[in-house]
C-alpha cells in the first residue's frame, strides 16, 4: 500500500497524521509549499516529500498525489486526518483479503477540539483507500470521486474504524481557513 498525504502549513499535526501510516510500505508527502516547518516534521516519517505549487484546494492535487504512488493500493489522506487504530487494522486485514476495491471510512469531525455523536454530519463516509484505477478525482472544490468499480464498501461507523478529522482546533484558524 502507498499512503499519501497532501499538506500546507501543518507542521504541528502532520506528524500525527504521518505516524498512523507508518504501516504502509511506501509514504510520501505532497506539500503545496508549505512556509511553516511541515516538511522538517514530516521528513522523519515519509519515503518522498514532493512539493507543488499553493493552491486554495486540494481537489487538483489527489490526481498528482496518485500518480507518485507505487503500489496497486492507495490510502490517501489530507494533513488533518488520522486513523484510528482500528483503521490501521481494518486496512491490514482488508489488504490481505480485499472485499472491495473502494472503502470510504467515516469522518469523526473535530469542531474546536470536539466531536459530537449527535451532529448532523456523524457518520459522514470519505473515501481513502482504493485500489488504483478504482476512482477518479474530480477538480473542482467537493467534487468528490467518480468510481470506477462498483465494488465499494462503507466502513460502517459502529464497527471502530474511523478517521479522526481535526480540522478547525479554534476559532481563529477556522477564520483563517475559511478566509484562504
Amino acid at each position: 500500500v502507498s499512503a499519501c498525504v497532501i499538506t500546507y502549513n501543518r507542521s504541528s499535526i502532520v506528524g500525527t497524521c504521518l505516524r498512523a501510516v507508518a504501516f504502509a510500505d511506501e509514504v510520501i508527502l505532497v506539500d503545496k509549499t508549505s512556509t511553516d516547518d511541515t516538511r522538517a516534521v514530516a521528513a522523519r516519517f515519509v519515503d518522498r516529500i514532493v512539493t507543488v505549487p499553493w493552491s486554495p484546494t486540494v481537489e487538483e492535487t489527489r490526481s498528482l498525489a496518485v500518480s507518485l504512488c507505487r503500489h496497486d493500493w492507495i490510502l490517501l489522506l489530507d494533513d488533518d486526518e488520522c486513523l484510528n487504530p482500528e483503521a490501521v487494522h481494518f486496512i491490514q486485514r482488508e489488504l490481505a483479503a480485499p472485499r472491495a476495491d473502494i472503502y470510504a471510512f467515516p469522518l469523526r469531525h473535530y469542531i474546536l477540539g470536539r466531536h459530537d455523536e449527535r451532529a448532523y454530519y456523524w457518520p459522514e463516509h470519505h473515501v481513502r483507500l482504493f485500489r488504483r484505477g478504482a476512482v477518479d478525482f474530480g477538480t473542482t472544490v467537493h467534487a468528490g470521486f467518480t468510481p470506477r468499480s462498483d465494488r465499494i464498501m462503507q466502513v460502517d461507523a459502529a464497527s471502530g474504524p474511523c478517521i479522526h478529522h481535526l480540522s478547525h482546533p479554534d476559532v481563529a484558524g477556522w477564520i483563517e481557513r475559511t478566509n484562504r
